[in-house]
């Protein structure tokens, strides 16, 4: 089901929730300063 905020998932708590995305967040702030480093030959 979605609703305004986006897909609903049964059984997840918004605390629950909350935590996933500050880890989808840290992933991604990571996979980009990788990136960054990569290209600058730093890595």
């Amino acid at each position: 089901m979605f609703c305004s905020r986006g897909p609903v998932f049964y059984g997840v708590t918004p605390q629950e929730e909350h935590v996933m995305n500050n880890i989808i967040w840290l992933v991604g702030a990571v996979v980009i300063v990788l990136v960054i480093l990569s290209f600058l030959g730093l890595r």
